[in-house]
């Protein structure tokens, strides 16, 4: 982790300030939650100089164990986020139900 921290440094960048949540990855489970922050934006002067005004925002996780992050090039913190989509979500006690078969063979015939 020293030699990472270290490349890093050698690289004259900067962690970016964000927003959203503290953490950006977690193990989703609920008996043993472990969360750590391990995504970051890393910019240099030259970008900062471009965009002052700029931040990273971090999306709270939805399906993923990882966060879905946005570079703005200027961002206020107070713009609220942008809506993000639902995700698509399939359950699986649909397949057991006796017109399962029948209504996705029907539905795959109507036309689009």
């Amino acid at each position: 982790m020293r030699e990472f921290q270290d490349f890093v440094n050698s690289l004259d960048v900067a962690d970016i300030g964000y927003v959203g949540p503290s953490y950006t990855w977690s193990n989703l489970q609920q008996l043993n939650f472990i969360a750590k922050k391990l995504d970051r934006v890393l910019i240099n002067l030259t970008w900062l100089l471009a965009y002052p005004l700029s931040l990273a925002e971090f999306l709270a996780p939805r399906v993923s164990d990882n966060c879905f992050s946005i570079a703005w090039f200027e961002k206020s913190l107070s713009t609220p986020p942008p809506p993000s989509p639902n995700p698509y979500i399939f359950f699986n006690f649909w397949t057991q139900h006796e017109d399962f078969l029948s209504v996705v063979a029907e539905s795959w015939q109507v036309p689009i």
